[in-house]
Formats: C-alpha cells, structure tokens, sequence
C-alpha cells in the first residue's frame, strides 16, 4: 500500500517535468531545424520543421520525464505510474482541440497533437525500459 501512495505522489511530478522537458525538447527541435537550414543545401519547409521540433520536443521530454520519476523513486508501480500522465496528456490534447476549434487549425496546433501523445508514448516506452530493466 505504501508503494502505491508514494508511486502515485512521485508521478504528480509528471507535470512539472514533463513541462521544463516540453520546453527544453522545443528549443532543441528549433535549434537542430535552424541549423540544419542553415548549413544544407535543402532547406526545411516551415510545416515540416514544425513537425520535427514537435517529435524531437516529445521524445525528449518522455525520455526525461520518465528517467528523472524513475530516479526519484524505483520501486514504483508501473501502472499506477502512468494514470495521471495519462489523464494529463488527455486533458492537453482536449485543450489544444477545444482551442483550434474556437481559434482556427494551424501548424502550431500540429505541433501540439504531435508532441503530446509522443511525449506519453515514450513516458511509456521508457519508464517500462528503465523499470524492467532493472
């Protein structure tokens, strides 16, 4: 019982990290599309650099969210773990639709529907490397 309340207290965290991780992963993405138009002959389009900064910006904040959680605590349960980034990652994905249907479909909406579920996705993959691996 214990290691579920603490599970279930160490993956409210998710948010805060799963944040700074969003954030970073963003300035990542947009620094590699920079550079990469700035150096190639083959520039990228802006739709498509939108999209690889949102893949990049959400497998990294997967990555790091679900390292930095299995850090903090290593014997956590694996299913209690992913309840509420789930819960988060649909809210978000709720929001960013309730937004484009209020404001107009854009490429920055794109970004968003890319980079939310990839970052839960990799939450997954990776929590359950790190938590089997072990």
């Amino acid at each position: 019982m214990k290691q579920h309340v603490i599970t279930i207290l160490v993956s409210l965290l998710f948010a805060p990290i799963v944040l700074l991780a969003q954030v970073f992963g963003n300035i990542i993405g947009e620094l590699y599309v920079w550079f990469n138009n700035f150096i190639s002959f083959i520039k990228f389009p802006f739709f498509l650099g939108r999209i690889i900064s949102s893949i990049i910006a959400g497998t990294l904040a997967g990555y790091i969210s679900a390292l930095l959680i299995f850090k903090i605590y290593k014997e956590l349960s694996f299913q209690l773990a992913l309840i509420f980034p789930l819960l988060l990652i649909v809210v978000a994905i709720a929001g960013d639709i309730y937004y484009a249907n209020k404001n107009g479909y854009d490429l920055f909406f794109l970004g968003h529907i890319i980079r939310n579920p990839l970052t839960f996705i990799f939450y997954f993959i990776f929590l359950k490397e790190f938590k089997f691996k072990n």
